[in-house]
C-alpha cells in the first residue's frame, strides 16, 4: 500500500501535516501491521472480525470489540519507536522494524468442542503421570 503526494504543493502550503484516509479490504490475511516512520502517526481501524488481537507498541487506544466487529486507534510519536524517517537497504534489520510496528491479528477463537477435547487430553496426561 502506498500513497502518492505532491510534495511541491505540500511544501508551498507551509504545512508539515499530511492527513489522508485509506480504505482497505483484507482477504485471506491473518494480520495487518503499521510502521510509524513520521514524527506523529495516527491510525484508526475497524472491521467486522469478532476476535482480533491488538499487538505492538504503542498499545491500541480505547479498543472496542462487540458482536458487530472491532474498532481501535493508535497514536505513535517519534520518541515511541526510535526509527529514523529514512534509511537505505539493510541499515535497519527486520526484527527492529517488526518490534516498532503495531496493528492487529485476526485469529479464530477456540470453540467449546476443542477446549473440552484439550481438557480431556490434559486430564489423561496428568493421571498417567
Amino acid at each position: 500500500l502506498s500513497v502518492e503526494v505532491d510534495l511541491d504543493a505540500l511544501l508551498a502550503s507551509g504545512s508539515e501535516v499530511l492527513p489522508f484516509r485509506v480504505r482497505y479490504t483484507l482477504a485471506g490475511s491473518q494480520a495487518l501491521r503499521f510502521l510509524p516512520t513520521a514524527r506523529e502517526v495516527q491510525v484508526a481501524s475497524r472491521g467486522n472480525w469478532g476476535a482480533p488481537r491488538f499487538e505492538g507498541v504503542p498499545a491500541a487506544l480505547s479498543p472496542q470489540i462487540d458482536a458487530a466487529g472491532f474498532a481501535a486507534r493508535w497514536q505513535a510519536i517519534e520518541l515511541n519507536h526510535g526509527l529514523p524517517r529514512a534509511w537505505r537497504g539493510a541499515e535497519i534489520d527486520a526484527s527492529r522494524l517488526a518490534s516498532a510496528s503495531f496493528g492487529f491479528d485476526l485469529y479464530v477463537p477456540v470453540d467449546v468442542y476443542s477446549r473440552n477435547w484439550r481438557a480431556v487430553r490434559y486430564g489423561v496426561l496428568f493421571i498417567a503421570l
